[in-house]
């Protein structure tokens, strides 16, 4: 009995000191272990709190319960670490396409970040990838969810249009989506057919590296 009541301690005890340290380990900390991955491709996935943001998170993602709205891809070479992603800007003039240092990505975000998770991209190199990526191209938001448009892009749907000119027989879930009358006045659409964030959830291709939660 004693040795029972030993035992259910130390579990208990021993998952209580890996929950703390996996919420509390600091940002900065967290991100210089991403700059000891090894050279390739990967899925970065930010998940932020706001109104929008949350809405994304509960609505239009194939997981439930998602903490995420938002993915890129990062991309680590060598000593060098950034993110190509596909984000919203009030400066029409420029490309929403974005080459960054993740720490200037990150900054961006301030306080509203919550969650990242990292996955490997398998069976791809980062020049192979970046090769399909035209930084020269202006890339508009597409607001309006259509996939058969390329200058204009989402993020979820530039990263898995960039991914399937590098791998080949992919299978990438896509949703389709009956819209709120709120929905609709924004998007002017009844129904959306997009790929979420989450699309690579189910695809052998990818493994989670790591996650960080505030």
């Amino acid at each position: 009995m004693i040795r029972k009541l030993i035992f259910l301690l130390v579990i208990l005890f021993s998952g209580y000191f890996i929950v703390i340290h996996f919420h509390t380990i600091s940002l900065k900390l967290y991100l210089n272990k991403v700059e000891e991955y090894e050279n390739g491709v990967y899925l970065f996935i930010t998940g932020v709190n706001n109104k929008i943001s949350n809405r994304i998170k509960q609505n239009f993602n194939y997981a439930k319960k998602s903490k995420y709205n938002h993915i890129g891809l990062l991309f680590v070479k060598k000593e060098e670490l950034f993110l190509v992603d596909v984000q919203p800007s009030k400066i029409i003039k420029n490309s929403f396409l974005k080459k960054q240092n993740i720490y200037d990505y990150i900054s961006f975000l301030k306080k509203d970040l919550n969650h990242i998770a990292i996955w490997k991209v398998k069976n791809v190199s980062v020049k192979s990838v970046l090769s399909k990526i035209n930084f020269r191209e202006k890339i508009y938001y597409d607001y309006n969810f259509d996939n058969s448009t390329d200058s204009e892009l989402y993020c979820s749907e530039f990263v898995v249009k960039t991914l399937n000119k590098s791998m080949k027989n992919q299978h990438f879930i896509s949703l389709e989506k009956e819209l709120t009358f709120g929905e609709k006045l924004f998007i002017n659409k009844d129904i959306i057919k997009y790929y979420p964030v989450d699309f690579f959830i189910e695809n052998k291709n990818f493994s989670q590296i790591s996650e960080w939660s505030k």
